[in-house]
């Protein structure tokens, strides 16, 4: 005998056992596919669900970054025209001062005449009569001198007064404008 008839032989007296294993492979080869596919088609879902979760975050985020833009073109705009209008009242500020100046030099031209009129009627008292009693030369220097350092610091003191006014102004505008903007993004949300 050969052993292809010991496996037939074999085969013949244990076929049910065979029949059952057979049945029992094809049951498993069929659970194991549907599993599979089931698998498969659950990683899919998932795969799904998941890009439509990253797609709304990407055009959330799209929208926040646009919106921001926006809030910050709007804020720089508002400062820009703040700044601007302060420069305004900035050079508004030094062209006051530089016409106080311009006065203040014309003040103390009428002054010097004044003096020279009161020094040349105290040495000459027929000279410059008026009708009215001139000052002595003395008191008329001093009153000179002295309206001429108030005059200089009071220029000074207003320029420089105008111009912290106009800065500070041009800040408080500036903020309350970024304030503004940003409120107004708040409530659009």
């Amino acid at each position: 005998m050969t052993w292809v008839t010991l496996a037939l032989a074999f085969v013949r007296k244990n076929w049910q056992a065979f029949a059952i294993a057979a049945a029992i492979g094809a049951a498993w080869w069929w659970h194991a596919s549907t599993v599979n596919a089931a698998a498969k088609a659950a990683e899919k879902a998932t795969h799904a669900h998941y890009a439509g979760v990253l797609a709304n975050i990407r055009d959330l985020t799209a929208q926040a970054a646009k919106d921001f833009r926006e809030r910050e073109q709007k804020a720089q705009s508002a400062i820009e025209k703040e700044a601007k209008d302060g420069q305004t009242k900035l050079d508004r500020a030094r062209a006051d001062a530089a016409g106080a100046r311009t006065a203040a030099a014309g003040l103390r031209q009428q002054l010097d005449a004044y003096r020279r009129a009161a020094a040349r009627s105290a040495t000459h008292p027929g000279a410059a009569t008026t009708g009215i009693d001139q000052p002595s030369a003395t008191a008329i220097d001093l009153l000179a001198k002295l309206l001429e350092r108030h005059t200089e610091e009071l220029v000074e003191v207003g320029g420089y007064a105008d111009q912290l006014r106009a800065v500070g102004e041009t800040c408080e505008r500036a903020y309350d404008q970024v304030q503004q903007a940003l409120n107004d993004h708040a409530q659009t949300r």
